[in-house]
């Protein structure tokens, strides 16, 4: 939580209400009180180690990627150095967070796991670096054109990232090129990795979410096209490519090519601006009430549909 510069933010991990306790929230016998980390910076993003038998959060601020890690009412963060930062400590348990400079070149705007050790995290300096949890170590290994919005991973060595007008995708087992040690996506000498991938049609306006799912090969972004878009986002469990376009229409792209893939669901103009979409996969418990088939989740004002293949 962050109630602004002048505001008290601080990360207050909960438990999500199960299935059969109507979203009613109650506070687990382990946890004795509230817990609130008392944090300096702004807290951006977060996200949630997809694999693993303990609780492990990335989490990208003003200040620089963090860690948090707890099991029951023991909470810890731990700040991660930056690439070449050689005043950072590589193993701190410190709970609470370490001041770094010029914000510009500190601030991460996105988070994701490439696998359990290995967290990508998107900078507003447009530099995208890697971390890795067993050496502690991090390295710059891409250069967006702008500053970095959003990144989600396709399978473990491709990226996806968006940014002003843009979205790319980068092969990371291509040598690293276009680094800058320190970037500025506004100049005019400002460099950029080559893509292995580019959207030509993906230009929105406004800066705009999107999911992918690997299991159909599509990519699916939402666009806002209110001059003031009330920001909303979800937590995608799948990776295609879907855009939702000015005209409140869902358009697909192909992760193969990055071009327009013809579907029935483009035809479709919402009566709202789209607000988030997800993709569900068909990976889960069918018995549970999993989807059968992959699917996908569009929200618009009060409303989510779910479009099903």
């Amino acid at each position: 939580m962050d109630s602004g510069p002048e505001g008290d933010s601080f990360l207050s991990p909960r438990m999500l209400p199960g299935p059969d306790d109507q979203g009613d929230y109650q506070w687990p016998s382990f946890f004795s009180h509230p817990i609130r980390i008392r944090t300096t910076p702004s807290l951006w993003c977060s996200a949630a180690c997809p694999i693993g038998d303990k609780t492990l959060f990335a989490i990208g601020t003003s200040n620089g990627l963090h860690t948090l890690e707890g099991f029951g009412s023991h909470w810890t963060v731990s700040q991660k150095p930056f690439p070449n930062d050689s005043h950072a400590r590589k193993h701190s348990s410190q709970q609470g967070f370490r001041e770094h400079g010029n914000s510009s070149h500190a601030s991460v705007s996105s988070v994701e796991w490439l696998n359990p050790d290995v967290i990508a995290s998107g900078m507003r300096n447009s530099t995208i670096f890697l971390h890795d949890l067993r050496s502690g170590g991090s390295a710059a290994r891409l250069q967006y054109p702008h500053s970095v919005t959003k990144i989600r991973k396709v399978d473990p060595y491709r990226i996806l990232a968006s940014g002003y007008n843009s979205l790319q995708m980068f092969d990371i087992r291509f040598a690293p090129n276009g680094l800058q040690r320190k970037p500025k996506p506004t100049s005019p000498s400002h460099t950029s990795t080559r893509p292995y991938i580019t959207f030509p049609d993906y230009s929105p306006e406004i800066i705009s979410d999107f999911d992918v799912s690997p299991e159909l090969g599509l990519l699916a972004s939402g666009i806002y096209p209110s001059p003031s878009p009330i920001f909303s986002c979800c937590d995608f469990l799948t990776r295609p490519f879907l855009l939702a376009s000015d005209d409140r229409k869902v358009q697909l792209f192909s992760l193969q090519t990055g071009q327009l893939v013809p579907s029935p669901i483009s035809q479709y103009q919402y009566p709202h601006a789209i607000n988030c979409v997800s993709f569900e996969s068909s990976e889960g418990d069918v018995g549970m009430g999993g989807p059968q088939t992959p699917s996908l989740l569009v929200s618009s004002k009060a409303t989510v549909d779910h479009w099903v293949w």
